[in-house]
C-alpha cells in the first residue's frame, strides 16, 4: 500500500493523510480473513492507518528504489532485523498535526503559530497522542542497555554505554538518547 508522485511531491502539500482510493478497505478486508497480515506501506510520508490494531505488523519502507523488493522479503522472512527507526511522528489522524489549526490558511497566507511546537514537540507538550511517535521501530530480538556513563566534556558531554543482543536471532538496533535542557 502507499503514496505515488500525484499524492506527494516537494512541491505540494497534501490535503489528506488517508492512502488514495481504497486501500484501508482493502486491508481491512485482508486482515478479517487473515490476523496475521502485514501491511508494507510505501510512502515518503505518514499516512493514517486507523485499521493499525487490526493487522499483525506493519513495514514503512520510505520508496525504497531498485532492490526495494529484495531488502523488503529480506526483513518479512526474517533474513535480516526490522531495525530502522521512525525519523517522524505518524499522527492518528491529520488533526492531530501541529499546523491542522492554521492551515491551508486564508487568501494564500498561511499562519504558522505552533512556533517551536513541532513535529515530536507538539506531542510531547500535551499535544495528543501519536499513532507511532518519532524514533518507533519494533526488532526481531530483545537488546538490553547497560552502564550508562554521562560525562561533562566541554560545551558538551560523552555518553556510552554497553548494547547487547539478548534475544535468539541476530539484530541490530539504534541506540536513541533525548536530551532538553532543565528548563524547556
Amino acid at each position: 500500500m502507499g503514496t505515488h508522485n500525484q499524492t506527494e511531491s516537494e512541491g505540494e502539500d497534501r490535503a489528506s493523510l488517508e492512502l488514495q482510493g481504497q486501500q484501508d478497505q482493502l486491508i481491512r478486508a485482508v486482515a478479517a480473513v487473515n490476523p496475521r497480515t502485514v501491511v508494507v506501506v510505501n510512502s515518503g510520508a505518514p499516512v493514517t492507518m486507523d485499521w493499525a490494531e487490526e493487522v499483525a505488523g506493519i513495514l514503512q519502507v520510505w520508496y525504497p528504489g531498485q532492490e526495494g523488493g529484495a531488502a523488503i522479503s529480506d526483513v518479512l522472512l526474517g533474513v535480516v532485523d526490522a531495525s530502522g527507526r521512525l525519523p517522524t511522528t505518524f499522527p492518528k489522524r491529520i488533526e492531530d498535526t501541529p499546523a491542522y489549526p492554521t492551515f491551508p490558511g486564508e487568501n494564500g497566507v498561511t499562519r504558522y503559530e505552533e512556533s517551536i511546537l513541532v513535529g515530536y514537540r507538539h506531542y510531547d507538550s500535551g499535544g495528543p497522542e501519536p499513532l507511532f511517535p518519532f524514533g518507533h521501530g519494533l526488532s526481531y530480538t530483545s537488546f538490553d542497555y547497560c552502564d550508562l556513563s554521562v560525562a561533562p566534556r566541554g560545551s558538551g558531554v560523552d555518553l556510552s554505554l554497553e548494547v547487547s543482543n539478548v534475544g535468539s536471532r541476530r539484530g541490530a538496533t539504534v541506540v536513541q538518547v533525548y536530551v532538553r535542557r532543565p528548563e524547556s
